[in-house]
Parts: C-alpha cells; structure tokens; sequence
C-alpha cells in the first residue's frame, strides 16, 4: 500500500455520531494522530455522484491539508441491496462510483482504493463476479464485510474480504480462528470487538487484539487498521484512548 506501514491506524468516518461537516471530522482525525481516514461515501458531502472532479479535488486537499492518507472509502448501504431486484441495479452502480471515486483520490494523496461494502450471504455469485470485475476495471478493490465466507467467491484480484472482528463475534464465531480460514481472502482490517450487550473498545471484547495485530502484520497487504467507532459509548474519549494505547 503506497505510504502506509503495517501498523499504520485508520479511521473509519461512518461509524462517527453524529455526522458533521467533513473538513471537521478530517481535522479532528488528524488532530487525535491518526495518519489515514476510511471516508464514507453515503455523507452528503462525500457521496461520488455528487462531486465534480473539481469537487474531489477539494476533498482530497483536506485530505492532503491534514496529512491523511486515504485507508480506503466505506460504502454501508444495506446489505440486501445486493440481494434484492429492486435495489441491485443501483447498489452495483453505487459500489462502482465508490470504486472510481476512492482510486482518484487515492491517486491524488496516496494510499488505498479499497470499497468496504456489507454483502449478504444470499447475494448471488454473478453480484460478487460483477463487483470483482467492476473493481479490476476501476483499478481498485472491492472488500465485502461478510462472515463467513461466501462459497462461490469470484477468481480475481478485485474480490476481497473486508475482516470485522465484532461480526465474527456476534456470529459466535472466534476472531483469531476466523482471521486464519479467511487467510489472504482478507484485504481490510478492521478494529472492532463484541460482548453480548454489543459493540465494544476493540480489546474490551472477545477479541485478543495482540494477536490479531499480530496475524495481520505477517501478511503482505496486511495495509492499514481500521478503528470502526460504530456503536461505542463516548466516542470521542474512546477514540481518544485507544489511538493512546496503539
């Protein structure tokens, strides 16, 4: 991954509450010392078909302004999107604006252009081969978080696993076990844990976050740790607290 070490830690804009305007949510990311930001392209200001080039221009400025290079971009629309007739066509649509959207400007400040989309189970093996295609063809790549593992994945560079250890978790599942039968299916590492009540700071959980860190750093394109935010109480301490503690 271009500028980014195998510790380098991310964090991901979407799991952020409330959401507010984007050039603070990059200074505050930068301010708390992370050195990457996971967009999310569903935030008024940062959804693709919205901005110009001259728009994405500005984007990635901040981006540039704050000294934050791009970990990827998070397009969280439901997941049976890409089931359902009704919503397909668009969903696939959607993830290819993503796609084009994160290589310019990964292009244009470095770093990864990674889609991370929820996928459901049932989505049909032509969806997942669409995806892979559309990801090779746009020079990016598309990281579906699902466990476990869909069965007929397509053979291709642009189809990759995006790893979420509170997923696994919640799904009754051991993270570290799940890290090693996903193996390099995985493109994404994202930093979560679970314990019944819910989400919680990722080592507070089931999850042994020594040795996931661990795993991750051993492989190639292990890239960059994702901090998800989504569903913890006092955000901004926790973050805080965790990015300390890294």
């Amino acid at each position: 991954m271009t500028g980014h070490t195998s510790s380098q830690l991310s964090l991901a804009l979407s799991g952020l509450e409330p959401q507010t305007d984007v050039r603070a949510q990059l200074s505050a990311t930068s301010a708390l010392g992370f050195r990457a930001v996971q967009l999310d392209v569903t935030h008024p200001q940062c959804r693709p078909r919205s901005l110009d080039r001259s728009a994405r221009r500005d984007v990635a400025a901040a981006l540039r302004r704050y000294e934050l290079l791009l970990s990827g971009v998070d397009l969280l629309i439901p997941q049976r999107h890409f089931v359902e007739v009704t919503h397909l066509d668009r969903a696939l649509a959607a993830a290819r604006n993503a796609m084009e959207f994160a290589r310019e400007i990964a292009d244009l400040v470095g770093g990864d252009p990674v889609v991370t989309s929820r996928l459901d189970l049932e989505s049909p093996p032509g969806v997942l081969q669409t995806l892979n295609d559309a990801a090779i063809s746009e020079g990016a790549t598309f990281a579906a978080l699902v466990w476990p593992v869909p069965e007929s994945t397509p053979e291709g560079p642009g189809f990759r696993l995006a790893f979420d250890p509170a997923t696994v978790i919640a799904k009754g599942d051991d993270p570290i076990d799940a890290l090693m039968v996903a193996g390099d299916a995985v493109r994404s590492y994202r930093l979560s844990d679970w314990r019944p009540e819910g989400r919680v700071y990722p080592g507070a959980g089931n999850l042994d976050l020594d040795a996931y860190r661990a795993i991750a750093q051993t492989r190639g394109d292990s890239g960059t740790f994702i901090l998800d935010p989504a569903g913890l109480a006092d955000q901004g301490a926790t973050i805080a607290q965790f990015v300390s503690r890294w």
